[in-house]
């Protein structure tokens, strides 16, 4: 007899629920999967997670440190069940699973929770183009979704690491072709000022300014006011790094706006000196 099919799949990952329609799924660390584990442990491209109509598979993709499931280290695929505990390298999920077979919602929430696509079959995620293709937009706006709550609830070190190698791939993309979707690199900047303040590292403000420089962007008043008030809380940022952006704006065809731009960049050092 063939099993029920399935309404709801999900995935609940350090506090938060996130719902899976049909469709593969690759855990690990690499920006490139769909469910992205950051922990030392775990490896670029882990595990792979099967959800189909009426059943659900974990698999180890060969990683080093191994996937278990309800403590046991698994071999080959393994056919899951509501409740069941995984543990991907170091980090730890919780399945379940009810009902009929889960349906695609129109958009990328369910029930007021959190919903991420699978990955199609003929996608290849390191020859995405734009920067980060609309797949990739679409996976860091949910876990910045993630990092909001993260954050909200004081767990900073949480968010971060849930952030970090997407903001990573972002940068690798600026430096590689200049260029980043508008909406990914908002995002990207966002992020970065918050992790600032909420972590107190000046790395993710040097984030901001590196990621400006390679796309070569003129820099805004507003976020000009944003990152000095974030030098201003959190010092150390090194001059070669705003020296290395007014070297990139330099080479802008001559206007007001490029001008303007100089300008608040020579503000941004005058006040990294003065904070020092």
């Amino acid at each position: 007899m063939s099993r029920a099919p399935f309404s709801t799949v999900r995935i609940r990952y350090r506090a938060a629920d996130v719902f899976l329609t049909e469709g593969q799924y690759l855990m690990g660390r690499s920006a490139s999967c769909q469910i992205v584990l950051d922990h030392p442990r775990v490896s670029r491209k882990h595990a792979r997670l099967t959800v189909e109509a009426e059943k659900v598979v974990l698999e180890d993709l060969g990683s080093v440190n191994g996937v278990y499931v309800n403590g046991e280290r698994i071999v080959i695929p393994q056919l899951l069940k509501d409740g069941d505990n995984i543990v991907v390298g170091g980090e730890q999920l919780e399945l379940h699973i009810e009902g009929t077979p889960p349906v695609a919602p129109d958009r990328q929430t369910q029930h007021g929770l959190d919903s991420i696509p699978p990955a199609p079959p003929s996608t290849r995620w390191d020859a995405v183009t734009g920067g980060v293709g609309t797949q990739k937009a679409d996976v860091f706006e949910l876990v910045g979704k993630i990092a909001d709550r993260s954050l909200a609830e004081g767990r900073p070190d949480e968010a971060e690491n849930l952030l970090r190698s997407h903001l990573a791939k972002v940068l690798e993309q600026a430096k590689r072709t200049g260029e980043v979707a508008d909406s990914t690199r908002q995002s990207s900047i966002h992020y970065a000022l918050e992790l600032a303040l909420a972590v107190k590292s000046p790395r993710w403000i040097t984030y901001t300014i590196d990621l400006l420089a390679h796309c070569r962007l003129l820099l805004p008043e507003a976020l000009a006011r944003d990152i000095q008030s974030a030098m201003t809380r959190v010092p150390g940022v090194q001059a070669d790094r705003l020296d290395a952006y007014l070297h990139a704006l330099s080479l802008l065809e001559n206007s007001l706006e490029k001008s303007q731009a100089i300008a608040r960049v020579e503000g941004l050092k005058r006040a990294a000196a003065g904070i020092r």
